[in-house]
């Protein structure tokens, strides 16, 4: 089969289409992943593709302009898939004669995507969950198959097409064709070209079902044309449907896995606790559910494998959050009776025993296993599980034996299998007898994991909730990832960041940053594999440190404090470039005083050290040494690498945001350069805004009613202190004057649950799409549910690199959703703000 793919795009002199064919499925093509230039005839670019006549494939356009950054249309690949009754044989059969393969022809016709304000909408977010709706089960035969978006469509509404003939209803509203929903807001109609006339004109409508009325609106804009040419099948592609969108406005909650408190669980939350999480929300309005990282971060069986920042898989999912009785009961009485007993012990304590409760769960699974485990891993269910996952599943379960029997997580300190072998390692995994075991135990919890976690997605769908992941920005230095794929990063620096509000000397995270030029050469698969993996538990997804993708806080492994990194990537100086600032005179000095650092990258090259104007050495230096001194460092943090940055960031991201249908929300926070908004504002990824944290430089607060719609807005995150905590910090007067402020009029008011309250309207009523609040701020809406001391609320102290992450909610789940009085208030400070009454 050859197809023939045409799309309209007003090129300038010097600039070209190539067709990029990411992923064939069943085709005999000698060019699966190549990318193909296209031809420019009569206005419109061609590239014309031989396949096999089973056809699934995946592709995108791509710009190509000399001497500038490629650009990718937006969203992610194409599908061309042909719905079910098509029949593409008998369609092309002329006169009864057979047509070769070769011969038969497939033109599709598409439309460049443009990055602009409907972007987002094409995330599952909304087209499954927000908005989503049933499939239909109608299938057309024809060889005129016209596909449509129509996002963010009310319930009660439905596609329609109408046109210049009688098969389109001659321009008669009454006498529409009704489109097939294809699911992820695409809709999708049939046609045989021999009921057309040669030259088709056509709209889109909505019709909607308003009580016993029919109401009819028609799309904007011009007619849609296309010259029928009976002797091929065709398929239009149009990006969407010209009827303004519904821009909703919703709530919900961050709360991590772990800090879940149940009636059932068993010392820590788990995935089944999440379960009635969504019951919770969906009971007061909320329509997102957010989650800090899931995975895997056991590295040494300690209250120190904590952090859920430091996985050692970027895949596997932690044994911890596994539901015990979702996987399975045991019929073993007195076993249960023991367990019970320790899990109630456990599931009492105010803050989260990790030793134990791993060693608690670990028995439960293990005697599980003893009971359904071989026919678990015997089953058809769990062989498509291995065939999809097998290429993290095995080196992450011989990895865990490994740690376990060489007592550390640290591969370079094994006396064997050191240097990641497949061959080696798969080998010694089929003969080694403990080994296959403990293997076996791995893959039986992964199962599971995923199996419970898919169903929470799925169920938090139905009710019109969303997940929302978190995406760490680093990997575990002594990770499954680290071991199989060392070329991947940069083992001799340690990624970290500035000094900033959460730490006066900077962070250090103690990860390896990557080694981006490597990860360029596949198209950067190995992060499309980490994200299509969370995709299947997520529609949306926080990237942790956005800043990252631009330009990473580098530390060398000799330094511990986060005061003596540097940014890559970054332009550093040479002497003579020291002599410019007229500073080559005092540099021996300013090196040696620490106002200079050596770079780490390049010999003989500097750097102006972050906290250098802070030391005693600067405030000693004379007038017009200080001078020059802040123009060379200025000139480092503000102004020579804002374009190395752009780029640095815009090339990544528009992979890596095009890999997955998630909805992407950036955590943008920090020491931001000033190329970093205009890139997030390009890709229309969502921001993240916090009043605590202005990003406006003559402002003390940032101003809640004038974010922009696309961002998150949040009273604090897992970082800060809650929001009686940060009252705590500045004090009631300074609380009051930024309400003054906001709601530009006076707040009279010394009651602090007001105060909270207040603080609260003026978030839940700001313009962001979506306010999610952690649920201890929620928990001041009542008089019961917060502990007494906000610091026992606090999840994480970012200045303290040796903090345990043990916060519990002090009420069950079970006691917060009984709680009227709660629930109410909640639902109504919601529905007052506006947020939820358009879904």
């Amino acid at each position: 089969m050859l197809v023939k793919f045409h799309i309209n795009y007003p090129t300038k002199y010097g600039q070209e289409i190539v067709l990029d064919i990411h992923k064939v499925k069943d085709v005999e093509c000698s060019e699966i992943f190549a990318s193909r230039k296209m031809n420019y005839v009569n206005g419109t670019w061609i590239c014309e593709v031989p396949v096999n006549y089973n056809l699934s494939l995946k592709y995108r356009y791509r710009l190509l302009e000399a001497n500038t950054l490629d650009v990718n249309e937006a969203g992610c690949d194409r599908v061309l898939t042909l719905p079910k009754g098509v029949q593409i044989k008998e369609e092309l059969q002329l006169k009864g004669e057979t047509q070769p393969d070769d011969k038969i022809q497939l033109e599709v016709r598409d439309e460049w995507r443009h990055y602009d304000d409907y972007t987002p909408f094409y995330a599952t977010a909304f087209t499954e969950v927000l908005f989503g709706r049933n499939w239909s089960n109608k299938t057309d035969n024809g060889n005129l198959i016209v596909n449509v978006y129509a996002l963010n469509l009310p319930d009660n509404s439905i596609v329609v097409i109408s046109g210049n003939c009688q098969t389109l209803g001659n321009w008669e509203s009454s006498q529409t064709k009704e489109l097939h929903y294809q699911g992820g807001g695409l809709w999708s109609i049939s046609l045989n070209k021999r009921d057309l006339p040669e030259t088709i004109e056509y709209k889109f409508l909505l019709r909607s079902h308003n009580n016993e009325d029919v109401l009819y609106s028609w799309e904007e804009g011009c007619n849609r044309t296309y010259r029928n040419e009976p002797n091929q099948i065709s398929v239009i592609n149009h990006n969407r449907i010209n009827i303004s969108v519904q821009t909703p406005r919703i709530a919900g909650t961050a709360i991590p896995v772990f800090s879940i408190r149940s009636k059932d669980s068993c010392g820590i939350g788990d995935f089944g606790d999440l379960l009635k999480m969504v019951d919770f929300l969906s009971e007061t309005s909320q329509n997102v559910l957010q989650l800090l990282p899931v995975n895997d971060t056991t590295a040494t069986h300690s209250e120190k494998d904590s952090y859920p920042y430091n996985a050692i898989s970027v895949f596997a999912l932690h044994p911890l959050y596994l539901n015990l009785k979702m996987a399975g009961e045991i019929s073993d009485n007195e076993f249960i009776e023991n367990f019970n007993i320790e899990a109630s012990l456990l599931n009492s304590l105010s803050e989260i025993d990790y030793i134990r409760t791993e060693s608690l769960k670990l028995s439960y699974i293990r005697k599980l296993f003893e009971m359904n485990g071989e026919e678990l891993l015997n089953s058809p269910e769990f062989e498509l599980f291995y065939k999809e996952h097998s290429f993290w599943l095995a080196p992450y379960s011989i990895f865990c034996y490994l740690r376990d029997r060489y007592k550390t997580a640290n591969f370079r300190l094994w006396p064997n299998f050191s240097t990641y072998n497949y061959q080696e390692v798969k080998l010694f995994s089929e003969r080694d007898e403990d080994c296959k075991n403990d293997i076996k135990i791995s893959l039986f919890v992964q199962y599971h994991l995923y199996k419970q976690l898919s169903q929470l997605k799925a169920y938090a769908a139905n009710k019109r909730i969303i997940i929302k992941g978190d995406l760490p920005i680093g990997i575990s230095r002594n990770s499954v990832e680290a071991w199989t794929d060392p070329s991947l990063f940069n083992f001799d620096m340690q990624a970290g960041a500035p000094p900033d509000d959460f730490s006066e000397n900077g962070q250090n995270w103690g990860f390896p940053t990557y080694n981006w030029e490597i990860m360029k050469q596949d198209g950067y698969m190995w992060w499309r594999k980490r994200l299509e993996f969370m995709s299947h538990f997520f529609d949306a997804f926080r990237i942790d440190h956005i800043l990252g993708f631009f330009r990473i806080w580098e530390i060398s492994l000799k330094y511990q404090d986060g005061l003596s990194g540097s940014f890559n990537p970054s332009y550093s100086y040479n002497s003579e470039q020291l002599r410019y600032f007229n500073l080559e005179k005092i540099s021996d000095n300013l090196l040696k005083n620490g106002l200079l650092i050596e770079s780490p990258r390049e010999n003989m090259r500097y750097i102006p050290k972050i906290n250098a104007k802070k030391t005693q050495f600067y405030k000693l230096l004379k007038n017009s040494d200080q001078e020059a001194f802040d123009i060379l460092y200025n000139h480092y943090y503000y102004h020579n690498n804002e374009r190395l940055w752009s780029e640095s960031g815009f090339i990544k991201l528009q992979e890596i945001l095009s890999f997955t249908q998630m909805l992407a929300c950036a955590e943008d926070l920090g020491m931001i350069p000033a190329c970093v908004p205009k890139v997030l504002r390009h890709f229309r990824t969502l921001t993240l805004e916090i009043q605590r944290f202005t990003k406006e430089g003559d402002q003390k607060h940032a101003n809640p009613s004038q974010y922009p719609y696309f961002s998150i807005c949040t009273t604090g995150t897992h970082d800060t202190s809650t929001l009686r905590g940060w009252l705590n910090e500045v004090g009631e007067e300074e609380i009051q004057e930024e309400l003054r402020h906001a709601l530009e009029k006076e707040t009279k008011t010394s009651n602090k649950r007001e105060i909270l309250r207040e603080l609260l309207r003026i978030n839940l009523d700001s313009p962001s799409f979506a306010a999610i609040f952690p649920f201890q701020d929620w928990f001041t809406l009542s008089d019961t549910l917060s502990q007494r001391d906000p610091d026992q609320e606090r999840i994480n102290i970012p200045a303290d690199p040796d903090h345990i992450w043990n916060y519990r909610m002090h009420k069950t789940i079970e006691e917060v959703t009984c709680d009227n009085l709660f629930k109410n208030s909640l639902k109504t400070i919601i529905a007052d703000s506006g947020r939820r009454s358009q879904i």
